[in-house]
């Protein structure tokens, strides 16, 4: 998503990346909801743990959480 918005915008592609953007949230969000669907707690415990786009839980856990 990022290279969608890392490049010059004029109207035209300002528009495209905004359809782009939205396709891929909500075609994201349709596909966690396909994956528990069929893999049940063991996807939902993963979700848990593991961000959508961007590991703040990854990080947060890494860096922020006391290790013991």
């Amino acid at each position: 998503m990022l290279l969608l918005w890392a490049q010059d915008l004029d109207a035209a592609r300002l528009v495209v990346n905004g359809v782009l953007t939205v396709y891929i949230l909500v075609g994201t969000l349709l596909e966690e909801r396909k994956l528990v669907h069929e893999f049940g707690e063991t996807y939902a415990r993963y979700q848990e743990r593991v961000s959508m786009f961007v590991p703040l839980k990854w990080l947060r856990s890494r860096f922020l959480e006391p290790t013991g």
